[in-house]
């Protein structure tokens, strides 16, 4: 019995180091700067090539999730991509394909900047749209030069939003109190531990506010449209990709391999590209059937956000389930 019972404890053990183990791998696999290579420029030697950069999940400087959101990158390692693909001769169409609700505004922009430098390079940049590419995901999409989405895509949510969960009445049911000492008497706005004051709501709003019209400002110039018409539309609702269609805020209604052909037609391909969808560790897709829907990830997130009790002003939709 005792030598049963051993044996199960160190089998027990065994497989927990090596799944620690496998953590580790994937976390240091996400945690490592993106390689300098190009992995499919070796194939297909002579042929032009279409670069691909996947933008899944919520858009933030840093990788976010947990050890096994493999698919899920910062915006670091997208920006590195677009410029790596951009600087390549080879290269002659980037496509985007975004499955993202939005994220943290400054990470949205960066993206954004680097699309625009791409195409002052002479890429044709096209993004291909998957479930959803709302706020910060449209946002991105909006410096392109040309955007496709299925008809069901979730596209739009043009706004900002920023906020935190207030703990005060809840801490004062249990008689608990949070001690500040601070610098300035704005130093904690958006604690979680007293109520926001109005003074403190009419700054919140004005920075709001200028974040909105900088995003209004990037449609309107990528989309080819006027201030006011997007302003109009700009309340935050979501589209269908046949609404988005008919408010010229997407060019066509289409799959990535539509996108596929769109890129290949406007950068002049002639015969059949070869794809670069970038480098991929071996067993990720092993792992992908463990990662958590988007409305998991979404809270995941959020949940996580709260351990600094500030929350990003985020161009970001939020399912509703949430």
């Amino acid at each position: 019995m005792r030598q049963r019972l051993a044996a199960t404890i160190i089998l027990a053990s065994f497989l927990l180091s090596l799944l620690s183990g496998l953590v580790l791998i994937f976390q240091l696999r996400k945690e490592a700067p993106p390689s300098s290579e190009l992995p499919a420029l070796t194939a297909g030697r002579g042929r032009d090539v279409i670069g691909v950069v996947k933008i899944y999940g919520i858009i933030n400087i840093q990788r976010a999730g947990g050890a096994f959101a493999l698919q899920e990158r910062g915006a670091d390692y997208y920006v590195d991509r677009i410029k790596r693909l951009s600087d390549s001769p080879r290269v002659k169409a980037i496509i985007l394909r975004i499955n993202s609700p939005g994220g943290s505004v400054g990470a949205s922009q960066e993206i954004y900047n680097e699309i625009l430098r791409a195409r002052a390079k002479g890429k044709k940049v096209i993004v291909s749209m998957g479930d959803v590419a709302a706020s910060g995901g449209y946002y991105i999409s909006s410096a392109a030069d040309y955007i496709l989405a299925n008809p069901g895509t979730v596209t739009g949510s043009i706004g900002v939003v920023i906020g935190n969960i207030n703990f005060q009445e809840l801490m004062s049911k249990w008689g608990l109190k949070m001690n500040i000492i601070k610098s300035g008497k704005y130093k904690d706005i958006l604690s979680s531990w007293r109520q926001m004051t109005e003074e403190e709501r009419t700054l919140l709003q004005k920075m709001v506010d200028s974040v909105y019209m900088q995003f209004v400002t990037a449609v309107a110039k990528g989309r080819h449209l006027k201030i006011e018409k997007v302003q109009e539309i700009a309340d935050g609702r979501v589209f269908t990709g046949e609404e988005a269609l008919k408010l010229k805020l997407i060019d066509q209604l289409g799959g990535f391999q539509e996108a596929i052909r769109v890129a290949a037609e406007k950068a002049g391909i002639k015969g059949k590209p070869v794809l670069n969808e970038g480098d991929k560790f071996p067993w990720e897709r092993f792992f992908l059937s463990s990662r958590a829907g988007p409305k998991e990830e979404v809270l995941s997130k959020l949940l996580a956000q709260l351990e600094g009790s500030h929350l990003p002003v985020q161009y970001i939709y939020y399912p509703p389930s949430l």
